[in-house]
């Protein structure tokens, strides 16, 4: 679902995860106006402000993917091959439902406990400025790794039957993921 809005009389279309960096606006704000683009900008802080981004310990998300995107696309050779520093294809689920994780210490933590339960994950590579292979697409998991968040988002096939299966296919996920990160903690107060 696109974000469409009108200013100073001029239709404009931005894909909502693609609008948390500068060079994401540049890339997806469409058509580009860099006056539009400081607005948006600034709409996407204020949203990181009122779900207390900064105060979070995680970022989870959840998106409904189409048909053309899924974990198989971070395999080498993969559209978005050099995104990925992992990737896990399990026999839980279809490709297309699959969790993708920000690196860093808890990412990769949270990656094995996933893999470790045989569900579909897609490690994102680390942020390492002005090296990484990270394509800044003004996305949440990137302004997140930028920012040194932990995060996760829940992708579930949303074309598949019906957007109510893709909803239940993601509270099943999420439930696996909260149980990773319960063991997780537990663990790690022992």
């Amino acid at each position: 679902v696109m974000f469409n809005f009108t200013y100073k009389g001029v239709a404009y279309s931005i894909d909502p995860n693609r609008m948390f960096t500068y060079p994401g606006l540049q890339a997806n704000l469409q058509p580009f106006n860099e006056e539009a683009a400081a607005l948006v900008l600034q709409f996407s802080q204020t949203l990181l402000d009122i779900y207390k981004f900064d105060s979070q310990s995680i970022v989870l998300a959840l998106h409904n993917d189409s048909p053309n995107y899924s974990a198989l696309d971070y395999l080498p050779g993969g559209v978005y091959a050099d995104e990925a520093s992992k990737v896990h294809i399990g026999k839980l689920f279809i490709p297309r439902d699959f969790f993708y994780i920000a690196n860093g210490v808890v990412g990769s933590q949270m990656y094995d406990c996933l893999t470790g339960e045989d569900l579909n994950a897609v490690l994102q590579v680390p942020y390492i400025a002005p090296n990484s292979t990270l394509t800044d697409d003004g996305s949440l998991s990137v302004y997140s790794a930028m920012h040194g968040k932990p995060y996760v988002n829940t992708e579930a096939a949303a074309a598949c039957c019906s957007q109510g299966t893709a909803v239940i296919n993601q509270l099943i996920l999420l439930d696996h993921l909260t149980t990773q990160v319960a063991s997780l903690v537990q663990g790690g107060s022992e």
